[in-house]
């Protein structure tokens, strides 16, 4: 029986030449996962470390500098794992798209930027104020809770994904 030709956008986007490459040579996903790894280690553990400064650890530390130090790096895993990400779903897309902790992943991650996007608009611009040495505001410190649960799903979603469809 003849193959039959891809239908979907997803049936689509696996079929595609990089798809196939990272579907069918032996050391593609293997490596793209282990760069998807390092790079949720850049982006996970730099805001962990970040959020736990806003609930009060190494409060001498200030939250400015620990942020300029810190979200490159965050910044560098995030685009470690879009990309690698990207690959790692084209290579079986209609599969993935239908996975339902995928779904979740990503929602989470959506709401982890509104989160962010929050503390930036509201919490980050009075820094000075709390800047080192003091407390941080309660909305700061709640948005540092939510951040730390939200990332938690995340991974975990991410985790699931093997055993979840």
């Amino acid at each position: 029986m003849p193959e039959t030709e891809p239908t979907t956008f997803w049936e689509v986007l696996a079929a595609t030449p990089v798809a196939n490459f990272v579907r069918e040579n032996a050391w593609a996903y293997p490596l793209l996962e282990t760069l998807h790894m390092f790079g949720l280690a850049l982006l996970v553990g730099g805001i962990v470390l970040f959020d736990l400064r806003l609930l009060g650890r190494s409060s001498e530390i200030p939250v400015r500098r620990l942020a300029c130090h810190i979200l490159p790096w965050v910044w560098t895993g995030f685009a470690i794992n879009l990309v690698t990400g990207a690959l790692l779903f084209s290579s079986d897309a209609a599969e993935f798209a239908a996975n339902a902790s995928l779904r979740v992943k990503m929602v989470l991650i959506a709401l982890a930027g509104i989160n962010v996007a929050v503390f930036q608009r509201f919490a980050f611009r009075d820094v000075e104020t709390w800047d080192q040495g003091v407390a941080a505001p309660p909305l700061a410190r709640a948005l540092a809770v939510v951040s730390l649960l939200l990332w938690i799903g995340v991974v975990t979603a991410g985790r699931m994904m093997a055993y979840l469809k």
